[in-house]
């Protein structure tokens, strides 16, 4: 990659974790503390606790200190102060473990699209809500990770650490190639167009079918999560108007007459193939206990996340109008 090409991509990264942040802020402030009931039924965020002694933060016994054998640094000054009997006090601290967050994103050339109704293209949709999903986890020290390479990031600067990763992404496939599994128990999001592409997944079947292996794959590991569909509104609606030249990411052009007595006839066919793709990667994501939802790329991004904590609907109201059915 050029040097150039690098650092326009990192000034980028920074723009989009300016928006990121905003978005991450239109998580309602007072159900947060109530994060445990906002996401039932959903992986829980924090530490797993044991409720039995070990590597943790949280208070679990106290004791007198064992010299030569307990690390001084667990000694509870209030505590030894306090002691009747002239001890020092040693702090158990019960076990836990950290939950994983991994996310994807496709970086195939279709999510570079943006038609003029649209706000964002597919990849900035796809990357902010990244970005503030991720940050908005990092605050309870979740591991972040990109499912790809199974690196693993935690703390403030997770954003950051993301995103310069992200601006060094030159892949162009439709589907995560995984370097290594995941950790067990975690969660997965995947955001993408869901549209079949230029390489292996060039029909609807093929990427069906490679849908379906990489959740399989996932849920083989307990892993649960989100698949968030990135959708242009032209892409829901085809609202075009007269004969119309659609040129296909690889130059391929097709001409379609939409004048007059042949555009609702074309959107009808448009939206009833549409409909039924999107009922196939819902079905898919359903059957591995993933959560299928559609952002809207003219929409506010937030409400992906709100969808996430199921304090949203997890499709836009446009589908409903479109008639999908689960």
């Amino acid at each position: 990659m050029k040097i150039d090409d690098l650092k326009a991509r990192i000034a980028k990264v920074f723009r989009l974790n300016a928006q990121a942040e905003e978005v991450r802020r239109h998580i309602p402030l007072h159900q947060r503390p109530d994060i445990d009931l906002i996401t039932r039924g959903l992986p829980r965020g924090g530490p797993h606790l044991y409720n039995k002694k070990g590597p943790g933060l949280q208070y679990f016994d106290q004791r007198p200190f064992v010299s030569g054998q307990d690390d001084p640094r667990g000694i509870h000054p209030k505590y030894s102060q306090k002691d009747k009997r002239g001890q020092l006090i040693y702090v158990e601290r019960e076990a836990e473990i950290r939950h994983n967050y991994y996310f994807w994103r496709s970086n195939k050339p279709s999510m570079d699209w943006k038609s003029e109704k649209a706000t964002f293209t597919g990849r900035e949709a796809a990357e902010i809500i990244m970005y503030a999903f991720a940050k908005h986890v990092a605050r309870t020290h979740e591991q972040i990770g990109l499912l790809e390479s199974g690196h693993t990031q935690r703390g403030d600067r997770v954003g950051e650490w993301m995103g310069m990763r992200l601006a060094q992404d030159a892949s162009t496939h439709d589907m995560p190639r995984m370097q290594r599994l995941p950790a067990k128990q975690s969660s997965a999001v995947l955001i993408s167009d869901f549209l079949p592409g230029d390489e292996e997944y060039s029909t609807p079947e093929s990427l069906y079918k490679g849908l379906d292996q990489t959740l399989k794959m996932l849920r083989g590991q307990s892993v649960a999560g989100w698949v968030v569909m990135v959708a242009d509104p032209q892409t829901l609606h085809f609202d075009y108007k007269d004969i119309e030249l659609f040129k296909g990411v690889n130059d391929a052009s097709i001409e379609i007459n939409l004048g007059k007595g042949k555009r609702k006839e074309q959107q009808k066919e448009y939206k009833d193939i549409l409909a039924e793709h999107i009922n196939k990667l819902r079905q898919i994501t359903k059957a591995y206990g993933f959560k299928f939802i559609i952002q809207r790329t003219d929409e506010p991004l937030q409400n992906a996340l709100r969808a996430v904590y199921n304090i949203g609907p997890a499709e836009p109201a446009s589908t409903a109008r479109m008639e999908i059915k689960p």
